[in-house]
């Protein structure tokens, strides 16, 4: 994978933003409108406890189901503002993902030499190493995922079944 990746590193790179641009593209128009309704959400449901709160000091509504309409709004509110701050966060991982496929190809450069793997290369080019089970226990042989940093495999691979 790293010498595909130097021999036609300009071609890589290329098909690498364009494939992770038409998966960003949906992900981030999906989450806009999404952080959007819940943006809308969030100020409704604070007008809706300004308004009970309103309607108890006008002896419309008795304190306990003002309490817990309140209580129940507040919930939801902070729910929908942990959501938010997710969705905020993924819209800008998004949004590095060239700056991530440049320096992950810088990195695959340095270590294409390399004579054995060390902890530094690990730190740089793996996100994790997700092991299977144990054959005794599973009955099945021992799966082993690497995940790199960048997913630039996906693009060499669809490269590959052109």
């Amino acid at each position: 994978m790293a010498q595909r990746i130097v021999l036609d590193e300009r071609a890589i790179r290329e098909d690498f933003i364009r494939h992770n641009a038409e998966l960003a593209d949906k992900a981030i128009k999906s989450a806009k409108k999404e952080l959007q309704t819940k943006r809308k959400r969030t100020e409704e449901l604070s007008r809706r406890m300004q308004l009970a709160c309103e309607d108890r000091l006008k002896g419309k509504m008795p304190e306990d189901i003002c309490i817990s309409f309140i209580q129940k709004y507040s919930d939801e509110q902070k729910k929908l503002e942990a959501e938010i701050a997710e969705l905020e966060a993924k819209l800008t991982e998004t949004t590095n993902t060239i700056q991530s496929a440049d320096e992950f190809i810088r990195n695959i450069k340095k270590y294409l030499e390399a004579p054995k793997l060390t902890r530094e290369m690990c730190y740089e080019l793996l996100d994790r190493v997700v092991v299977g089970g144990h054959p005794k226990h599973t009955g099945k042989e021992r799966v082993i995922d690497i995940v790199y940093k960048v997913d630039i495999a996906s693009v060499l691979r669809y490269k590959l079944n052109k």
